[in-house]
């Protein structure tokens, strides 16, 4: 889904979830909501799945659709944007690896997010 989402395709969804367009809502009321408690200049930290993250950094960051394998984010792994739900947002680091060390990588079960095979909503 993530390629299929960050490529533009907003109707398509997760099997049993959201479609692009639900979750982009979603997101950005969030970011807006956040935003809005705190003053313009404030550092704030936002805690997420790593899938969600791949595709909103992806597609508000202006990255782009990128297979997982090209460019993963692992659980705790952290994507660092700078900007506003207002103003927009760019991406200033990208770190894949889990923060907290390997060890935390575990298994690494299908990820239905990184399937374009995966069947979709819609």
């Amino acid at each position: 889904m993530h390629h299929r989402w960050s490529a533009g395709e907003i109707d398509e969804g997760v099997p049993g979830g959201e479609t692009a367009q639900e979750f982009w809502d979603r997101w950005n009321g969030a970011l807006a909501r956040i935003a809005a408690q705190h003053p313009e200049d404030a550092t704030v930290v936002a805690v997420s799945h790593g899938a969600a993250i791949r595709v909103f950094a992806a597609v508000a960051g202006g990255l782009g659709a990128a297979p997982l394998a090209d460019r993963p984010l692992y659980n705790t792994g952290l994507v660092t944007m700078v900007g506003s739900p207002a103003a927009g947002w760019s991406v200033e680091g990208w770190e894949s690896n889990p923060v907290g060390g390997a060890h935390l990588l575990g298994g690494t079960a299908h990820d239905v997010t990184a399937d374009d095979e995966a069947d979709a909503k819609g």
